[in-house]
């Protein structure tokens, strides 16, 4: 069972990326009141994926206020709810990693905590990785907001080459950035 649990999260985290890139290449097929309603399914998939995990409630609670927010785009506004996911998926990261600033643990010593013992020396700067992640979540949301706008008015051409790629190896920066940093620090301490 745990292995169809793995592949079904993984299958969603790949529906999820390449959503935009759906979006942009089967708008021809599918009505927007389809893509909104795969938007949905997706939130609801990673709530569902993520509500065994200890210690991801401001996550949870953060991705069912996207759900609720999805279905009320779906009702009156299909075109937008389509391309709101990417914004309700990283308003809601955003969210829930700066509630665990003023709630700790932080976000980032969650998901850490879930695979090593951490030392008390992590804390700090785990915190700190945690605030950087939320100034890039709060710009990417930005970002995808602002392309939301501009498929609107436009086409779909900014919207899914932002939502679908350039936030991605961004994040994918900020990752390995971020482990490079890490090794240093801990060189450090360890000398």
């Amino acid at each position: 069972m745990q292995r169809l649990q793995k592949i079904t999260a993984f299958l969603l985290l790949v529906a999820g990326i390449l959503y935009p890139l759906f979006v942009y290449c089967g708008l021809a097929y599918f009505s927007p009141n389809n893509w909104a309603l795969l938007a949905l399914a997706l939130i609801v998939g990673r709530m569902l994926g993520l509500r065994r995990l200890t210690g991801l409630l401001p996550l949870l609670l953060a991705l069912a206020a996207a759900a609720i927010l999805e279905i009320c785009c779906l009702v009156w506004q299909p075109q937008l709810a389509m391309l709101l996911y990417p914004v309700f998926m990283s308003l809601s990261f955003t969210i829930a990693f700066a509630y665990t600033l003023i709630s700790p643990p932080s976000m980032v010593e969650r998901f850490a905590s879930m695979h090593q013992q951490l030392p008390s020396l992590a804390r700090p700067y785990l915190h700190q990785v945690t605030r950087v992640w939320v100034l890039f979540l709060s710009g990417n949301t930005v970002v995808s907001t602002w392309s939301v706008r501009d498929a609107l008015y436009h086409d779909l051409q900014w919207w899914t080459l932002y939502n679908g790629l350039i936030s991605y190896l961004l994040m994918g920066l900020l990752f390995a950035g971020e482990w490079l940093f890490r090794q240093r620090v801990r060189q450090r301490h360890e000398q």
